[in-house]
């Protein structure tokens, strides 16, 4: 009898390594994901607005991006359409700011993304109260946008807040901060801390009764300050605004106040000249995410993610899973099969070098017709070359150009997300890792696709003129009432 030698455990593995396997990892990975982000969602709710104010982190264009959604870049035109928008069905536009100096750069800058030139239009107006405080009104928007001086939570902050929880029409959102003032003023020990905290208790009763009549009030964590710019003879450090935050997230989380730390993570990046008041690019990305906040849900941009509900599942939806649930319970497949449908793995490599070609999609566009002959005179040069690389070809890209066509039909169904205004997140604030995770998941998925394709084909194209009418028919009588009941028509 002959012999034959065992495997080695490396040989094994390289056995392993088919695309069967490949696309049964991909699925696990698929199904990990959706467990990990369903204990997300469990653990800090689906609301997108509370990742939006709570945290974030700048991309490498120095753009803000939030945890786990997207910021749609707002300018003066969209801001303008979002509250015309908004008071053509009858709301009012209330925005009031309360606080300290470092919120009343934040309320100029924001009036300054919303105001046209006031010298030509007599619908704009300020109202100044008994100074510092201020009042911004534009009749066309039904806008008015509130500054009231408080540098400490004082019986005029109290009193304030007591005054809009009465009042017959609330701000739609409502803005506070302190402390830095009584860090200038004041040793920060224990017992100020202890009346700080005091103070803050006599605000959770009339925040509370805002939240329940839907005005938003967000308190904005205090932003760190750069010593090394700061004069000598002030006497503020971080670990004090430090204990004063947490003081405040004390007491306040209990509270329907929404915290608003990210201007501070933004803020901590980027600091100013004096290291003590805000830069413009801090303020400019805070004035993003209040707009953001405001106006996702109303405007639904598909870069514009953030405090945006889902879109409800349309009636083609509903259909493909009915029938997909049809098969999967029948006896058109059996069940172990249907559940390797599977996901993909990516061309990293074609990805890198692309995004050093160009920094977004407009300039790809612009570039792609000058520069698409560029791989395919080089694999022609290369591959004459000489008669040893004449004789030699690559299982990878011969594997890769099987599945072309289904990459980029389904790119933006898999990889891309928003319309293609974003990619697929499966692991927030892991950028490239993400990148190898949804690459890899989106290449096996497209060749899941040209396999099925391969099945369905001979019955959704028959050989049989008459039954390639009869599916035709049946096509457009499913799709054509949805078309005309989605605007298509």
């Amino acid at each position: 009898m002959g012999s034959y030698s065992k495997k080695s455990s490396a040989e094994w593995f390289i056995d392993q390594i088919n695309v069967e396997n490949a696309k049964l990892l991909a699925f696990v990975l698929v199904l990990g994901f959706i467990g990990y982000h369903g204990i997300l969602h469990l653990r800090y709710g689906p609301d997108s607005c509370n990742w939006l104010l709570s945290s974030g982190r700048y991309k490498g264009d120095h753009e803000w991006q939030p945890y786990g959604c997207m910021l749609h870049k707002y300018s003066k035109t969209d801001a303008r359409r979002c509250l015309r928008y908004l008071a053509f069905w009858g709301k009012y536009n209330s925005f009031a700011f309360i606080g300290d100096s470092r919120l009343e750069q934040l309320y100029e800058y924001f009036i300054g993304v919303l105001k046209t030139r006031v010298d030509i239009d007599s619908s704009y107006s300020t109202k100044d109260h008994h100074m510092p405080n201020y009042t911004y009104i534009d009749n066309k928007l039904r806008l008015s946008v509130t500054f009231i001086w408080s540098d400490d939570v004082s019986r005029t902050m109290v009193e304030q807040f007591r005054t809009w929880q009465y009042s017959d029409s609330p701000p739609s959102v409502i803005v506070a901060s302190t402390g830095l003032q009584l860090i200038k003023n004041r040793n920060t020990t224990e017992q100020a801390l202890e009346e700080y905290r005091r103070n803050l208790t006599q605000l959770v009763q009339p925040i509370d009764a805002l939240a329940a009549r839907k005005t938003r009030v967000l308190w904005k964590l205090s932003e760190s300050v750069d010593t090394t710019k700061i004069k000598n003879d002030m006497k503020i450090t971080n670990s004090d605004i430090d204990a004063y935050n947490r003081a405040a997230v004390e007491i306040l989380q209990h509270s329907a106040t929404k915290l608003w730390n990210s201007p501070r993570l933004a803020a901590a990046a980027a600091s100013s000249s004096d290291g003590l008041s805000i830069s413009p690019t801090a303020l400019r990305h805070s004035a993003q995410i209040l707009l953001n906040m405001f106006c996702n849900d109303h405007m639904n941009f598909n870069d514009g993610t953030c405090c945006a509900q889902p879109e409800p599942c349309t009636q083609l939806q509903l259909l493909t899973f009915a029938l997909f649930l049809l098969w999967l319970l029948g006896s058109a497949g059996a069940a172990g099969a249907a559940l390797r449908a599977a996901g993909a793995a990516g061309a990293l490599a074609a990805y890198a070098a692309l995004t050093l070609l160009c920094a977004d999609s407009s300039a790809c566009d612009e570039i792609h017709s000058y520069v698409s002959f560029l791989p395919v005179v080089g694999y022609v040069a290369l591959r004459n070359a000489s008669a040893g690389l004449r004789a030699r070809s690559s299982g990878l890209f011969r594997w890769f150009g099987s599945v072309t066509l289904e990459l980029f039909a389904s790119q933006s169904h898999i990889w891309l997300a928003a319309d293609t205004h974003g990619v697929l997140v499966l692991v927030p604030g892991a950028p490239v890792l993400n990148l190898m995770l949804t690459s890899y998941v989106f290449v096996f998925a497209a060749h899941e696709i040209r396999k099925l394709t391969g099945v369905i084909l001979p019955y959704a194209v028959p050989d049989d003129w008459r039954l390639v009418l009869r599916n035709f028919a049946i096509f457009l009588a499913i799709l054509v009432p949805i078309g005309i009941h989605d605007g298509m028509f």
